[in-house]
């Protein structure tokens, strides 16, 4: 399987599936799992926006509200 095509596929799952469930779904794939699922969750990511990610993957951070800060800094910027 090509690692782009693959991580694309899954993200546009994401809204059916749900972050965690994707990110579990497309690791089961099997292959270069660490970048498919770093792609498909960047993308999918993208589209959720930080108040759409799991609250529990934010409380796993060592420093949620540094990573936040800087999310909401980019956004700003780019959008």
């Amino acid at each position: 399987m090509e690692t782009v095509p693959l991580a694309v596929a899954a993200a546009v799952r994401c809204p059916q599936l749900g972050f965690e469930a994707m990110l579990r779904e497309v690791i089961a794939c099997g292959g270069d799992t660490d970048t498919v699922a770093a792609i498909a969750g960047q993308i999918a990511g993208a589209g959720l926006g930080c108040a759409g990610l799991p609250q529990s993957l934010w409380a796993a951070l060592p420093d949620d509200s540094l990573v936040r800060s800087v999310a909401l800094r980019f956004t700003s910027a780019v959008v």
